[in-house]
């Protein structure tokens, strides 16, 4: 009868052993979960803070281009110049606006 109670005392602690071993497990793959799912958080907000980044760098390359044309346009003769090159050296200032902003935007 004391061996039964003996064994069954054992059984229960070596069940209750290994369900807390198995909690333990859950409770460390759920934080390994936690953790991955926050660096691809990470990863996939640095991969759109660099097309930002990318996009703006090709949009500062055109403006400075389109500046250095109306540059040039601003050295002709005005009497020489069409309707759209003079629209062009009118927005002379927006393009300048423009390159600062994004100039401050990428630091």
């Amino acid at each position: 009868n004391a061996r039964k109670r003996a064994n069954r005392a054992a059984a229960k602690a070596a069940k209750e052993e290994e369900e807390a071993e198995q909690r333990q497990k859950a409770e460390e793959e759920e934080k390994k979960a936690k953790e991955k799912a926050a660096a691809a958080a990470e990863r996939e907000a640095h991969a759109e803070e660099g097309k930002q980044h990318t996009t703006d760098d090709k949009r500062l390359r055109n403006l400075r281009k389109k500046l250095k044309e109306v540059t040039a346009l601003k050295a002709l003769p005005s009497d020489s110049l069409n309707e759209a090159q003079m629209a062009k050296i009118g927005n002379e200032s927006n393009l300048v606006e423009e390159i600062k902003e994004i100039e401050a935007r990428l630091g």
